[in-house]
């Protein structure tokens, strides 16, 4: 009895080895693919939703968000002041769409300039550019030279003060382009020509 009791047990060994050795694997497997799916590459330079920083010109880059604007809505009226003339009316085929930006100067050079060229580009190669906005836009994004560990916007000015704590880029978007996603934002720096890329949350 002792000598089958025995055989037994050495049996439920062999069959326990290899599936405690795959589990290892498993687990091996699934913090690789955590890994690559953190949405971001080892240059900063793609990110593949919000809320993960790009770096261009060693300044770094994040969406702090992005959404469709209502001008009914107050807090969504701000972000169209300094827009006037022809350009404040959208075709019946367009949607407002914002984009809330912010720089800190980690690693760049004390002066850098923040970038100051952005596209809109969706799946099928619709690009768009952001709208001008007026000086009396407080809000709007302006290209800027950021002090070794500054960040931009300023958290004592208006945008640095109210949440999420973004400078804005406006956009006017054709409906379709909202199915044809991902919509990728493009940053570049004027300077050096250094790019980066981020996919929207839309």
């Amino acid at each position: 009895m002792k000598t089958a009791r025995t055989l037994l047990l050495l049996a439920a060994l062999l069959v326990a080895v290899p599936f405690l050795a795959a589990c290892g694997d498993e687990g091996t497997d699934e913090a690789t693919a955590i890994s690559a799916e953190s949405g971001q590459d080892q240059e900063h330079s793609q990110a593949e939703t919000e809320g993960i920083y790009v770096d261009v010109d060693g300044i770094k880059y994040q969406v702090q968000t992005s959404k469709l604007l209502n001008p009914r809505i107050a807090l969504d009226k701000d972000y169209l002041e300094g827009v006037t003339g022809p350009q404040l009316q959208l075709a019946d085929d367009e949607v407002w769409f914002l984009v809330l930006l912010r720089a800190e100067n980690d690693e760049g050079e004390a002066g850098t300039r923040t970038a100051d060229d952005f596209v809109i580009e969706d799946s099928q190669g619709g690009r768009y550019s952001p709208l001008p906005l007026g000086s009396s836009n407080n809000f709007a994004w302006r290209t800027i030279a950021l002090g070794e560990g500054e960040v931009y916007p300023d958290p004592e000015s208006t945008p640095g003060e109210r949440p999420p704590y973004g400078a804005e880029l406006l956009f006017k978007l054709k409906r379709v382009s909202l199915g044809n996603r991902p919509l990728e934002l493009h940053i570049e720096s004027g300077e050096t020509e250094q790019s980066a890329t981020l996919n929207l949350d839309v």
